[in-house]
């Protein structure tokens, strides 16, 4: 292949999703310049482990006298993939909507869908072709075949090592076939990206070792695990932290009912010991707020449908809290009467404490 100069970059970003890791959210982006005009692609999809779109949203533009853009919308309803599609231009802007039935296109694949595909193959190792259905950013289905050829060794980039590849022919419904020949590492490393009909190919950083065998691969040393043993990194975190502690000292010494008011929830805190500390800590902060909001909390614990004020208030020799929100019992109250703070922060309706004192006499 002859010396080709770079034009624009391309990134490619797979992770796991959902609460066991059954689903993948693929992130691609690419930018570019051609004859002085910029323009890019951009697609954010989410799929299944059985490669089944979930949603995608696809996005194709061109700055040339003015933004042109084209934007595909992939959703799941009922029955159906809904596909929303919008075309912009200097003067104006349209939009159209489609649905595809499941039953006719159940093996579509989409953009998205089609990076999660090629990794697979390229781990698996398969040989042979698959058939699929395509979208185009124009929202017109297209018939995609995959042609798989097993892992060989051959020279590419000036590397030899084992490569797996893949050609896709999109073939339209007026006949027109688009050619794309994908190169792979055995662990699914893209190294090449091909249209075979258009002057342009996409290549791995020419700085990175695409041989993921080698024993000498350049790798990047996490900053997490060493950049306490970088000088000027070590010291940059110092300066930070101690102009931080300084902030916070300084604010402390000009607020210091933050200080107070602090102190008064840890020892409201380990006082009346709540069963859910998070529902505490809103209910007691709350009351300070300016604009307090309605905290919905009863989602932390999948069968817990009562809230901390009923768990405290069980009992009828309580009084109520007006600064926390909660009820208190008489024994938690006793408690509350020998701290020095007690006084400024809890006001007691008067029958309230006539009937705990009646009450607690009779108990004696």
């Amino acid at each position: 292949m002859k010396e080709t100069e770079p034009i624009g970059g391309y990134c490619i970003l797979v992770e796991s999703i959902g609460p066991k890791a059954r689903e993948f959210l693929v992130h691609v982006q690419s930018s570019m310049s051609i004859d002085g005009h910029f323009g890019g692609s951009k697609i954010i999809s989410s799929a299944t482990s059985k490669f089944h779109c979930l949603e995608e949203k696809r996005t194709e533009f061109v700055y040339e006298d003015g933004l042109h853009e084209k934007t595909i919308f992939i959703g799941i309803e009922e029955n159906c993939y809904s596909v929303k599609l919008t075309r912009t231009c200097l003067c104006d802007k349209s939009t159209e909507t489609k649905d595809l039935s499941f039953c006719t296109n159940s093996n579509l694949i989409s953009e998205g869908v089609n990076i999660l595909l090629m990794r697979y193959l390229a781990l698996i190792n398969y040989e042979g072709t698959l058939t699929f259905k395509s979208i185009s950013i124009d929202g017109d289905l297209a018939e995609s075949n995959y042609i798989c050829i097993p892992a060989e060794r051959m020279e590419l980039d000036g590397h030899y090592l084992d490569v797996y590849t893949i050609e896709r022919k999109i073939c339209k419904e007026d006949g027109t076939i688009h050619s794309i020949r994908t190169y792979l590492t055995p662990k699914a490393r893209i190294l090449r990206h091909n249209w075979l009909d258009v002057p342009y190919v996409l290549k791995i950083n020419p700085l990175t070792d695409p041989d993921v065998r080698s024993k000498t691969i350049r790798m990047e040393t996490p900053l997490r695990e060493c950049w306490i043993e970088d000088i000027e990194m070590f010291s940059k975190y110092l300066d930070m932290k101690f102009s931080k502690i300084a902030e916070q000292t300084e604010y402390l010494a000009d607020h210091p009912e933050v200080k107070q008011l602090i102190a008064d929830y840890v020892q409201t805190l380990l006082v009346v010991k709540p069963e859910n500390v998070i529902d505490f800590t809103i209910q007691h902060f709350k009351a300070f707020a300016k604009n307090p909001m309605t905290w919905e909390t009863s989602t932390l614990k999948e069968d817990y449908d009562s809230s901390v004020t009923s768990q405290l208030a069980e009992k009828k020799l309580d009084t109520f809290c007006g600064i926390c929100g909660f009820y208190i019992d008489y024994t938690t109250l006793k408690k509350f009467s020998s701290t020095s703070f007690t006084g400024e922060c809890h006001e007691m309706k008067a029958n309230t404490l006539n009937y705990i004192t009646k009450t607690s006499s009779l108990l004696k």
